[in-house]
């Protein structure tokens, strides 16, 4: 906001000025956004996390484009592997990355 203010001269309102100088440990869900990008997090884990928020249709369409993706992507993703061998390859890695996450999460 304030390099939007500083570049483009845009009035800051006065309820976000408010807002922009309150500590960070103070501001509502910013304890769950330092758990989100933790650098021991998994993208595997944030993806749990996403799909958890979704109906049940959207979720299993989602969890399809995950598990098996196009051929075109798989190739364009893994170009160092034979793409049908780089299924098995992506699914290992995702679990390689998810399972000690898993296991550390407390409760």
């Amino acid at each position: 906001v304030r390099l939007a203010r500083a570049t483009f001269h845009t009035p800051i309102p006065p309820s976000l000025r408010t807002w922009s100088r309150q500590p960070p440990s103070q501001l509502s869900g910013y304890e769950m956004l330092q758990q989100l990008t933790a650098a021991e997090r998994s993208s595997s884990l944030t993806a749990l996390h996403i799909l958890r928020g979704m109906g049940r249709r959207e979720r299993a369409r989602q969890l399809y484009r995950m598990i098996l993706p196009s051929p075109a992507y798989m190739r364009r993703r893994y170009p160092h592997v034979p793409w049908p061998l780089a299924y098995p390859y992506r699914w290992f890695d995702a679990a390689r990355k998810l399972l000690p996450s898993l296991m550390r999460r407390p409760g």
